[in-house]
């Protein structure tokens, strides 16, 4: 998918392991699409800066997508070409659009390690919290790849590594965020510790000097009856936070 000589790029490399685990790196198909939707979205997919940018100044409709749901976001997006990204959301081009398996713009510049597009996604208001129709969140994916990629290269580190580190910061602050802005429902407060659970299931408890987030996946799924499918919880399905709050200065 990646044009590694595509100008404003971002030059690393994926390492997605197939639609459990990020964004596929199925090819683009624009089947039913006119001629010039067709040549707009494979220039998106190619990374085709110069066609896309032309097409853009013709005031093209940046919220055509091709068969598989994919916008021309989620092709930016995943090329790593944050400044197009920004176009194009300037253009109305639909951040939290979600294709046929549920990925969005996040999912896919999460799944191929472009740093700079998570980064504005989010900071331009992209929804950390919406899964993948498998239950993947875009914080989950790069915890996932984060995991697997060894912290070193050739006695060295690994700079993909460290990007990941980067990115699950990022993300994760982004879904905290969010959550901390649902209803708080069974609150609690006993002994100066502060507890709540969220719709998710993960719950949180913060004291004075530290916050503790558990968090079950998968998320969002029930755990009786209403049609849902019952899933058992395994311990690496459980991610455990710990923050410790900076004591203040003394004077």
């Amino acid at each position: 998918m990646c044009d590694a000589n595509a100008p404003q790029q971002e030059q690393e490399e994926s390492i997605m392991q197939g639609p459990s685990q990020a964004p596929t790196k199925a090819g683009v198909s624009t089947v039913g699409l006119g001629e010039r939707e067709a040549k707009f979205i494979e220039a998106c997919y190619n990374a085709d800066v110069e066609s896309i940018e032309s097409m853009m100044e013709e005031d093209f409709v940046a919220s055509v997508t091709d068969v598989n749901g994919r916008s021309a976001l989620h092709f930016c997006a995943g090329n790593g070409l944050p400044t197009l990204c920004t176009k194009l959301m300037d253009r109305g081009a639909t951040m939290d659009k979600q294709d046929v398996l549920g990925f969005t713009p996040l999912h896919m510049a999460t799944g191929y390690v472009k740093l700079d597009t998570v980064k504005l996604l989010v900071e331009r208001g992209a929804d950390a919290n919406i899964a993948s129709f498998d239950g993947k969140l875009a914080v989950e994916i790069a915890e996932d790849m984060f995991e697997k990629t060894p912290a070193k290269q050739f006695f060295r580190a690994n700079p993909t590594h460290e990007k990941l580190k980067e990115m699950v910061d990022v993300l994760d602050e982004a879904t905290e965020v969010e959550e901390e802005d649902e209803e708080e429902e069974g609150l609690e407060e006993e002994n100066g510790v502060t507890r709540s659970v969220n719709e998710f299931g993960d719950i949180t408890e913060e004291t004075e000097n530290a916050k503790f987030v558990v968090r079950v996946k998968p998320r969002g799924e029930a755990s009786s009856g209403n049609g849902i499918e019952r899933r058992a919880v395994k311990v690496d399905d459980v991610k455990v936070t710990i923050k410790i709050k900076e004591a203040e200065k003394k004077a």
